[in-house]
């Protein structure tokens, strides 16, 4: 919330056709996913890559685990509405 003590997160979840789905909502200041550079990771193909997970860089790996561990990840901005984030795990 860019340093404002007041706000909000909604979280909920449902099952759709046997898909778990988690929306999560706030009215913070938007933010877009593809403005964060993926991060290096060790024993992947880049060969910038640090040899150990110490070595990481911060910034990044949230977004990278949410796509690895779920099957659909959706984020969506809106300057009134605020930031919806949306994660499938499809059956």
């Amino acid at each position: 919330y860019g340093g404002e003590d007041a706000g909000s997160i909604r979280v909920g979840w449902q099952l759709q056709n046997g898909n778990f789905i988690i929306t999560i909502h706030d009215n913070g200041r938007s933010f877009d996913p593809n403005d964060v550079p993926k991060p290096t990771l060790p024993n992947n193909s880049d060969d910038a890559a640090p040899p150990n997970i110490d070595e990481v860089k911060v910034g990044g790996l949230g977004i990278h685990f949410m796509e690895q561990l779920m099957d659909e990840v959706t984020f969506a901005f809106d300057g009134k509405a605020g930031n919806t984030l949306t994660m499938m795990k499809k059956k």
